[in-house]
């Protein structure tokens, strides 16, 4: 296997981190602040806006893991 790659994402890549997200909300729901049924009714304008403020560290800091191009992993703080 693989060692994953710790990238701060680009703002293009929203949609990836929406689905990690999403699934790692279905799998670990106390782990956020969120339930997998509010964040699923997000409008993309939240998840886009979430996505450039962590790439631009401006209130938020989102690091994910990579694995040949696909994402497996995510910490956050904001």
């Amino acid at each position: 296997m693989r060692e994953p790659s710790i990238i701060v994402l680009h703002p293009s890549r929203w949609r990836e981190a929406k689905a990690l997200r999403l699934q790692a909300l279905q799998n670990d729901p106390l782990a956020f602040g969120t339930s997998y049924e509010e964040a699923l009714e997000y409008a993309d304008e939240v998840w886009t806006t979430r996505a450039k403020a962590a790439f631009e560290r401006d209130c938020a800091i989102a690091l994910y893991a990579e694995v040949a191009g696909d994402l497996v992993g995510m910490a956050g703080a904001g």
